[in-house]
Order: C-alpha cells, then sequence, then structure tokens
C-alpha cells in the first residue's frame, strides 16, 4: 500500500555551556533475552547508553517489527525499524540474534496453518535482508517460528484481538555469543545515513547521528494512503526518537507534514490530512514528556524550511521522504520558545 510520510524536523538551540556530561540516567536493567543455546540474563544490546541530544539518556531500540495482516513484506515504517535495529546489531560482532517470527490465529485460519507458517518465514527473510544489507553476518541470526496461542480463559475480546495482531512480528533478541566462540572487534565503516529514504543515505553533516552509538536516530514515520493513524512500527520509531530527546529541554522540533492530491478531498485545500498528521505526532511526543511549546508544525510540506539540497526538492514533494534540519543559536527566536518539564511516560514496548 501506498504510504506517505511525515518528516521530523528538529532544530536545536544552544543550551548554556558546554561542560561536562550530565549523566542523569543509570545503566540500563538486566532482563531475560531468550538466545539461540538459552535463556540469558543481561542488559539488552538494544538499550543504548549513554545516549540522547544530551548523551545522558538511555535510548531504547524497538525489539520488534510489525507485519500487517496477511503480508510478509516490510512496509516504510517497518523498513525503519528495521534499519534502526540492524545500525546497532552491525557494530556487536561477539553477540547471537534471534528473530521469532510470528503468525497470528486469525491469519491461520484464514490462510491455513501451512500457508502462515511460510508467511512467518517471509517475515523473518525480509527483516534478516535488511540486517544483512548493513553489514550484519548472517552467521549472527537465527531464525525461530512462533504459532499462536489460545487466548485464556476468561480474556476480554478486544484484549484478545489486540493480543493476537501483536503475533504478526519479528521480535529479536541479542545475547552475548557462547564462550570460546568470540571474534576480535573490527571498526566497521561508517555507514551513509540509511533511514534517510529516497535521498539514497547521502551523509549531510546535519543528520539526525548519535556519535557515542554511531548510528542514526529516526527521521520520518508514514502513514496508509488517506490516515494520520500512527501504526505500531511509526510508535515504535517516535518512542525511540523521544527517548533519545527526553528530558532535554533545548530542542525545537518542526514537523513537517506532507499529503498529496486526492488523499482526503473534503478539506484538501487548507491541507487538512496534513495538519492531522502533524497534530497526531505532535500528541504522542507530548504524552511521552517533550516540550509541547517546542513543537511546531506546518502543516503542509515544506512551508517552513526549504531543504538544503534543492535537487531532491521537487522529486521528493510528493513522496515527503525529508528531514529539514539545521542549527539555532543562543538569542534567537526558537531558542525563546518556553519549555517545562512535562511527565515523563515510561516507554511502551509495542
Amino acid at each position: 500500500m501506498l504510504r506517505f510520510v511525515l518528516p521530523l524536523c528538529l532544530l536545536l538551540a544552544a543550551c548554556g555551556e558546554p561542560g561536562v556530561l550530565d549523566f542523569r540516567s543509570p545503566p540500563p536493567e538486566a532482563v531475560w533475552q531468550q538466545g539461540p543455546a538459552g535463556w540469558v540474563y543481561g542488559a539488552s544490546p538494544l538499550d543504548l547508553w549513554p545516549s540522547g541530544f544530551r548523551n545522558s539518556e538511555i535510548t531504547r531500540l524497538p525489539d520488534r517489527v510489525m507485519f500487517g495482516a496477511g503480508q510478509g513484506a516490510l512496509d516504510r515504517n517497518g523498513r525503519q525499524v528495521a534499519l534502526l535495529q540492524g545500525q546497532r546489531l552491525r557494530l556487536l560482532p561477539n553477540h547471537e540474534v534471534t528473530l521469532f517470527c510470528g503468525w497470528s490465529a486469525a491469519e491461520e485460519t484464514f490462510l491455513g496453518a501451512a500457508a502462515a507458517h511460510d508467511l512467518a518465514g517471509e517475515r523473518c527473510a525480509a527483516v534478516a535482508t535488511v540486517y544483512r544489507s548493513l553489514g550484519v553476518p548472517g552467521r549472527q541470526l537465527h531464525h525461530r517460528l512462533v504459532p499462536p496461542q489460545t487466548a485464556a480463559d476468561g480474556q476480554a475480546a478486544d484484549g484478545q484481538a489486540a493480543e493476537d495482531a501483536g503475533r504478526q512480528s519479528v521480535r529479536i533478541t541479542v545475547v552475548p555469543t557462547a564462550a570460546g566462540r568470540r571474534l576480535p572487534y573490527r571498526e566497521a565503516e561508517p555507514l551513509r545515513n540509511p533511514m534517510l529514504g529516497q535521498r539514497h543515505g547521502i551523509l549531510l553533516y546535519y543528520a539526525r547521528y548519535d556519535d557515542r552509538q554511531r548510528l542514526f536516530l529516526p527521521e520520518a514515520v508514514y502513514f496508509a494512503w488517506g490516515s494520520a493513524e500512527l501504526d505500531a512500527n511509526a510508535r515504535a520509531l517516535l518512542n525511540t526518537f523521544a527517548d533519545w530527546i527526553h528530558p532535554d529541554e533545548s530542542f525545537v522540533l518542526f514537523l513537517n507534514c506532507d499529503q498529496v492530491a486526492g488523499e482526503r478531498l473534503a478539506d484538501e485545500a487548507e491541507k487538512g490530512l496534513a495538519r492531522d498528521r502533524c497534530l497526531a505526532v505532535r500528541q504522542f511526543l507530548i504524552d511521552r514528556g517533550l516540550c509541547a511549546g517546542r513543537i511546531v508544525h506546518g502543516p503542509g510540506g515544506r512551508d517552513l524550511h526549504e531543504p538544503f539540497t534543492q535537487e531532491y526538492y521537487r522529486t521528493e514533494q510528493s513522496l515527503g521522504a525529508w528531514l529539514d534540519q539545521s542549527w539555532t543559536h543562543k538569542g534567537e527566536a526558537a531558542a525563546e520558545l518556553p519549555c517545562e518539564e512535562q511527565p515523563f511516560s515510561p516507554y511502551q514496548s509495542e
């Protein structure tokens, strides 16, 4: 299905004098993870620390990629999640990655058990292909197909349906290799930004990059045709983005939102769908603790800031796969926008 993008434009406002990093957050807590040789207890490599805009917090990467009903191919948001995960995995040569690939009971009923089993295999292959494209060796990847489970007695119908749909996913665990199998660490070649969609990974100095963790953060989320609803993969990307920013108060975020002719005719002249997409993302980020006063939106594509590289402007206007990002300086209007500390909403795995 054709999907359209809502790019996120981050303008970072100078805040105070540079100094010693303030580590506000303790290291991530240890968790149990199921690896290829059994269960392992320890910090998940998907919880990045120190990380974030001030390198002082935990940035949690999504641990799963969701798929549409009956779909074995990645959509745009799903591919963005896999690219985010793959950037991290390529830096972990001494870890084993297990892909738990599932299908729902509804899919099994509709497709049949054999076809649903094959569908889960396609989902495994789609995610693994993205990882390998980033340089993750195939020897590190393990696959396990996970059948649906029967709902517990007394479970509400809506809860049962939501849990069943959640099995249309590829969930990953990342654990250290067994003793005696360690490989010498070799510095990975720097990536050109894989999160930029139609820009073909061009690395520019203003791209959103976590230099300590050596990976690029989410640049955009995508919407289904005519929709302003955030799907599970979009919410996972925005959760990671919110982790990276919060609780810093020296940011300004511009949301540049797109719609194309024919998506929603009722208020097309007013770019109503683009506005609603901006509002959906803005509200999500506010709920995650970002400052409401520093999240600004158009709507209407690039009405606020034009891209730096002009040859991409016209060809990508309809696709919207673009992030306009620059820096502001102390004393500029953007640096004076209000920012009160918001209650922090704990990360919720989708």
